[in-house]
């Protein structure tokens, strides 16, 4: 086995779909279809000589992986545990085993004991160590080499962890250090045997829990592994006396007090500056800066710019996504992760991408025509591998809503009575969700399946549907017939709750072109729309204050106006931006008839319901269609209302034209 047979098993046994084919393969490991087949066979050998050759199988067009959990940390174990013999390296893993050997050796190493290690002869690894000394004198580490004595490594402890880090990397050792039976590559188990500390690890282990608790953390579980391996890393570096002593850029900030409360959370280790601003640095070259230092508005931000894009895609699925809390709250999160790995430069890669692409391409493409919601908005560009994360989000939401809504509908055919039909529905509903729509003898099962909607025919006798699936079971079902009756309703559920996107009728906004001019706000607001001093006794009086000269002047129906008030009933005050402000508004299906923007100037003050916002002060009312051109004069709006400053200009305005004048310069 090497590097290209076990990433290439890992991708079978842990695939998301049920199998994958010899030309999935080719193109994600961008080799030819021969060149799968050729490790194929050294796949199927390994398994063979494990005993596992049951658990994955091919046809000669697909690969399946059909064995159970205990087959799957077999098969993690036994390539965990393979030495070098047996795992076959190429000459790049050969020179970074040889480093981190180094990085660990608390004394010089002879060749022999590489050559043991690497099962490898004499002139193999002096080629190696001589081409690893090219590679170091670059990066400022020098080899102490004696004949007698052996090989050591001389370098400062910053670039000792700086190499292993790097190590780590090239080996793809992170996700699989805490783990490494699942790792399915042997490099894992061996950096545990270089660098690990069993009591260390669960003092790190309890850190981190104990920083989650206390919402100084909120990671991702890529964050949780590359964080676990760096302060296992550190927590052993000092253990032994190896510390980073001179503090390096003064580091400050959320990064630097994190990297404080995690050290100290470490007992018996050092506490020093160099440390701390090391660990510092690495926190934040990861994206990892504790709590969140957004501020109010930001975070109001960026639950508007959820909640539009969620709205949009509500009217392509016709499913009312705002009203799911536990995807605006988790979508949110993820669009502030999102903001903090951008600006810090941190790549994100989303394993299952290609799953995505090939199972749900109809939903990604949705998903990309209002991406720009957010991009316009966050003043960002996502990639196909955030974006791919956002789909996620959006498909659990889906599959959550489908998994509570639909419930097979079951016929039960009995040829033994009534009775006996009404007892075998009776233990059906005992072991599984479903709803029956009939229980009758066989002679009615036509008629049935004719006027009543059915999904699945249970039956004790075989029958015949042309129509419907049907399965046969005794009256009382043995276990083998509910395991049966249990994958068929998988099948059924899998191929009714397939929730495709379909958009809906076309609305007034659907008539404008998308190859149009960038919009203005000149464009869309003018003195007109503008309402100085209005008098409101209530939020919902200030809404429709606000839009009603939208409606005066023909942008919008009587039951746009109505549905700004209602979504605020249903939703709450997602449309307060900042304090005093409010961005009220409505799908364009909703009634709009022409694209415009109108400003209510509340005399008093009026609370909206908002924890950190309220009183509001000023109410914009917007009616947009659903394109870029015109979404990006909304967005430049949204960013005006974020700044402190744009409140009181907008108050201390003494008419209709000095108004417009504040909110289009």
């Amino acid at each position: 086995m090497n590097q290209q047979t076990c990433t290439m098993l890992k991708r079978i046994v842990f695939s998301c779909r049920k199998a994958l084919t010899a030309g999935d393969l080719a193109r994600e490991f961008s080799v030819s279809g021969r060149t799968v087949l050729n490790y194929w066979k050294e796949i199927g050998e390994y398994l063979a000589r494990e005993g596992l050759e049951r658990a994955v199988s091919f046809d000669g067009g697909r690969f399946v992986f059909s064995g159970g959990s205990e087959d799957r940390q077999r098969l993690g174990q036994a390539i965990g545990h393979m030495d070098f013999y047996d795992y076959r390296l190429n000459s790049e893993e050969r020179i970074w085993l040889i480093s981190a050997c180094l990085c660990a050796a608390e004394h010089p190493m002879k060749i022999e004991e590489f050559q043991d290690l690497l099962s490898a002869s004499r002139t193999t690894v002096s080629n190696d160590i001589r081409n690893l000394r090219i590679i170091l004198e670059k990066r400022g580490i020098s080899f102490c080499e004696n004949k007698r004595t052996g090989i050591q490594m001389r370098c400062g402890e910053y670039q000792r962890r700086e190499l292993i880090l790097e190590i780590a990397h090239s080996l793809d050792i992170v996700r699989g250090f805490r783990d490494p039976d699942f790792a399915f590559s042997p490099f894992p188990r061996f950096f545990r045997e270089l660098f690990s500390n069993p009591g260390r690890e669960e003092q790190v282990k309890n850190t981190i829990a104990r920083c989650e608790r206390r919402g100084l953390l909120r990671l991702s579980d890529r964050q949780y592994y590359r964080l676990f391996f760096l302060l296992c890393l550190c927590a052993g570096a000092m253990s032994a006396g190896r510390t980073i002593d001179a503090p390096r850029d003064a580091a400050s900030g959320p990064a630097r007090t994190l990297a404080a409360e995690l050290l100290a959370g470490m007992e018996g280790l050092p506490q020093n500056g160099g440390e701390t601003d090391y660990l510092a640095e690495k926190l934040s070259g990861l994206g990892i800066t504790g709590q969140e230092d957004l501020p109010q508005k930001s975070r109001s931000y960026i639950e508007f710019l959820t909640d539009s894009l969620l709205y949009a895609l509500s009217f392509c699925y016709d499913v009312d996504f705002l009203s799911d809390r536990i995807l605006r709250e988790y979508l949110t999160a993820h669009l502030r992760s999102c903001i903090h790995r951008v600006q810090s430069g941190v790549p994100l890669e989303n394993s299952l991408l290609q799953d995505i692409l090939q199972q749900y391409p109809a939903d990604l493409r949705v998903l990309k025509d209002h991406i720009y919601i957010l991009e316009h908005g966050l003043n960002l560009s996502l990639g196909d591998d955030e974006i791919a994360y956002i789909l996620m989000h959006i498909l659990t939401s889906v599959e959550r809503r489908n998994l509570k809504a639909f419930k097979p509908k079951l016929a039960v055919v009995c040829n033994a009575g009534i009775g006996t039909g009404n007892l075998l529905a009776a233990l059906i509903q005992k072991h599984f969700d479903v709803k029956i729509a009939s229980v009758c003898p066989v002679h009615q099962m036509d008629g049935v399946i004719r006027n009543t909607p059915v999904d699945l025919i249970v039956s004790t006798i075989p029958i015949r549907s042309d129509t419907v699936p049907a399965i046969t079971v005794n009256a009382i079902p043995t276990d083998k017939n509910l395991q049966e009756l249990r994958v068929k309703l998988t099948e059924i559920r899998d191929a009714k709750m397939r929730l495709t996107p379909v958009l809906r009728h076309s609305s007034p906004g659907a008539g404008i072109p998308d190859a149009v001019p960038p919009a203005s706000l000149e464009d869309l607001i003018s003195p007109s729309r503008i309402l100085p001093d209005v008098e409101a006794l209530s939020w919902e009086e200030a809404i429709i204050a606000a839009g009603e000269p939208l409606l005066w002047q023909g942008c919008i129906s009587v039951n746009y106006l109505n549905t700004m008030v209602s979504l605020v009933h249903r939703y709450g005050p997602y449309i307060v931006l900042a304090k005093g402000v409010a961005l009220a508004h409505a799908a364009p299906e909703d009634g709009m008839l022409q694209p415009g923007i109108s400003l209510a100037r509340l005399v008093k003050p009026v609370p909206f319901g908002h924890r950190d916002n309220d009183p509001i002060q000023a109410v914009f009312a917007c009616a947009m269609p659903d394109k870029p051109a015109y979404t990006a004069a909304l967005l430049a709006l949204m960013r005006k209302i974020r700044r402190p400053a744009f409140l009181e200009a907008l108050l201390t305005a003494s008419g209709p034209e000095e108004l417009m004048e504040v909110i289009v310069k």
